[in-house]
């Protein structure tokens, strides 16, 4: 079956609500998901893989966040750490993602839920991190 891209989106989407909520509470993802609930038709799917895949590896995501930039992993804010976490957990373990469609995808979610110039600072760090993860 042929996933939909807008669901894939909203499953991404939903993601970075769930990262976020963790990083604020430090509650478990899996947790977080439980109990989380949106109404527009998502791919559970990839998000259950999403949530799998950053519980047990959230160690080696959030390490190649500070690995590969200069900035204290502190002072980014947690929505765009979110989106952040997201992107590399995808650069690193979904590798039929094509890079190109994981910058675009991240920069979305940066306009719609940060800052106004976040996106710019969200495309700037994955370019340099794509560059050193995915050939």
């Amino acid at each position: 079956m042929k996933l939909k891209n807008k669901e894939i989106s909203l499953a991404r989407e939903c993601s970075i609500k769930i990262i976020y909520q963790h990083l604020i509470t430090a509650e478990s993802n899996k947790s977080i998901y439980k109990n989380f609930h949106e109404k527009r038709p998502y791919n559970r799917t990839y998000l259950d893989k999403i949530i799998e895949i950053f519980d047990k590896r959230s160690q080696t995501i959030k390490s190649t966040l500070s690995k590969h930039t200069d900035i204290d992993v502190k002072q980014i804010t947690k929505i765009d750490s979110s989106i952040l976490y997201l992107a590399i957990l995808e650069f690193l373990f979904l590798k039929e993602i094509p890079k190109k469609v994981i910058i675009n995808e991240a920069i979305i979610l940066a306009k719609k839920y940060s800052s106004e110039d976040s996106f710019k600072f969200v495309n700037k760090i994955l370019d340099k991190i794509s560059e050193k993860v995915r050939k």
